[in-house]
């Protein structure tokens, strides 16, 4: 079986076990119930394909799927009910390309794998809600240009799912008798799903790839202001020489920048 066909089966697979979930876990009976967490899992599962489809070379997807299968597991294992955010901050720190590329965020998904069973106590959950907003946080500060572009989107994702679950959790501490537990947990199914297709729209658009308009005029004017002192070094008498000399001072100059320049 070639590897396109083994994938297409396992996204078929995912899909299904969503339904399996629903079936075995809370049933059919009642729509109030089953009906939003199946839309829930179902919208990371698209997501993650379309985020595959159009962007094979990212592991995004994978990790949306990922989030999909485990936030099943949690609708038939009680005990999992939290599992799904271990690879949910996963594809938020790794966001865009699927891959953790600093030493914070591989730490602090590594964190969020081992302390996930402890998500359903309250304090734990804000600790998480703190944690995934401030890798991507970090992230961005630390990058610049295209790289800083690319990382907006899944700071935003992070303060979004961030506030819901820190709401959810201050909520649940104030109505301990439970008259909070259907209001937030729609909340947080509703924040989730836009998230991830909201990820996953970013990813393929890909808009950080294209400069901002001031930088295209920045640049712009930067070629025009260098193509007329061309010109009027062409037409001095001394062009040729002082050109010559300014580009000596330049390589000098790089020079002297570098590491044991002389």
């Amino acid at each position: 079986m070639r590897r396109p066909e083994a994938e297409a089966l396992l996204w078929v697979a995912a899909f299904a076990f969503g339904l399996i979930a629903e079936w075995q876990g809370p049933g059919f009976g009642h729509p109030a119930t089953w009906a939003p967490d199946l839309l829930t899992g179902w919208t990371l599962l698209c997501a993650g394909v379309a985020a595959r489809a159009r962007r094979p070379e990212s592991r995004f997807g994978f990790l949306l799927a990922a989030t999909s299968v485990a936030w099943f597991a949690g609708t038939l294992w009680s005990a999992l009910a939290t599992l799904h955010r271990a690879p949910l901050a996963h594809a938020v720190f790794s966001f865009p390309s699927g891959r953790l590329t600093s030493a914070v965020a591989r730490v602090a998904t590594g964190l969020v794998y081992v302390s996930w069973p402890f998500g359903g106590r309250e304090p734990a959950t804000v600790t998480f809600a703190v944690l995934l907003v401030a890798v991507p946080l970090v992230a961005h500060r630390r990058a610049v240009g295209v790289e800083r572009r690319s990382r907006t989107p899944s700071v935003w994702a992070a303060v979004a799912i961030s506030i819901v679950l820190t709401a959810g959790a201050a909520a649940r501490l104030a109505f301990p008798e439970g008259d909070a537990d259907d209001p937030t947990l729609f909340a947080y199914e509703a924040v989730i799903s836009a998230a991830a297709v909201g990820l996953a729209a970013a990813l393929v658009g890909a808009r950080w790839l294209r400069p901002p308009v001031a930088d295209l005029v920045v640049e712009l004017g930067e070629t025009r202001s260098h193509t007329r002192s061309a010109t009027r070094a062409s037409k001095s008498p001394t062009g040729p020489m002082m050109a010559g000399s300014t580009r000596g001072v330049r390589l000098w100059c790089c020079r002297r920048r570098e590491p044991g320049g002389r």
